[in-house]
């Protein structure tokens, strides 16, 4: 059983608190109603992720139309009344074949390919491990507390 004592009605329980911020009850009913509070608000932003993802397919919609455009036109920009548009290119490099990728860095001394940033995840289990991290690491942990809805998913 809980530390604290059930509330279920917030808003009745609020009318028999006292001032004592020791008092089990009064803890209680206040952490449920920063809990209602934190449910509200998630809702809240859920709902205006919705609405931005809503927004940000019809920008990209329109952004493949002034694409499709510059392409057709043999344009890299197109400047007008309303502002230029003209096209960036970005580059995402993956490995299909990670051992062989591996072995052409070590063989060519070609280390400016990779990106060099620990894996935090792999750097916690060495350290949970071996009681120490691995030499030059340094791991940050942020800790923050989660809501779940009662009955429901976090």
């Amino acid at each position: 059983m809980s530390d604290f004592f059930q509330v279920d009605d917030v808003h009745t329980a609020n009318e028999i608190l006292n001032d004592d911020p020791h008092d089990p009850l009064t803890v209680a009913v206040r952490v449920a109603g920063l809990i209602t509070e934190s449910l509200a608000l998630r809702n809240q932003i859920k709902a205006a992720e919705a609405r931005v993802t809503e927004i940000k397919e019809q920008r990209s919609q329109i952004d493949a139309q002034i694409l499709e455009f510059l392409d057709s036109s043999g344009q890299e920009s197109a400047k007008t009344s309303a502002g230029t548009a003209y096209v960036h290119r970005q580059d995402y490099a993956s490995c299909s074949d990670a051992d062989g990728f591996m072995q052409f860095v070590a063989h060519n001394n070609a280390y400016e390919l990779l990106n060099r940033t620990p894996n935090s995840t792999a750097c916690r289990a060495f350290a949970d491990q071996h009681g120490h991290l691995p030499p030059g690491v340094k791991l940050n942990t942020q800790r923050t507390a989660k809501i779940r809805a009662p009955g429901g998913k976090s």
